[in-house]
């Protein structure tokens, strides 16, 4: 059974935006793109880079400093400089708030 904890309100996430928030002593970034939320740590692996900063292009985020790309629904690195995956989160909206439970490494959505 997972636990979900309330982080933000729905209306502080712009349609394509994100918002960064601390789940659990992270900082984590969630993100609505198309209309689905994604939350996934905010630091590159490679640099600490602040992924809320990156460009999201068919589903892959792609680090503003260095250029590492991660699907953005698994945190999974994709091919490319600085190959390495970051933590994801499950995510849901629920009577207009946004709410983050732990994924285990190796879980789907």
């Amino acid at each position: 059974m997972q636990n979900w904890y309330k982080v933000a309100e729905k209306q502080s996430i712009d349609k394509n935006g994100c918002k960064v928030v601390y789940f659990k002593r992270q900082e984590v970034v969630i993100f609505k793109y198309q209309e689905c939320y994604f939350a996934l740590g905010n630091n590159c692996p490679h640099r600490k880079a602040p992924l809320s900063a990156g460009e999201i292009i068919d589903g892959v985020l792609t680090c503003p400093w260095h250029g590492a790309r991660f699907d953005l629904a698994t945190g999974k690195g994709l091919p490319g400089p600085h190959q390495a995956e970051i933590q994801s989160y499950h995510v849901k909206e629920q009577n207009g708030a946004v709410f983050l439970a732990v994924k285990e490494k190796g879980q789907g959505c």
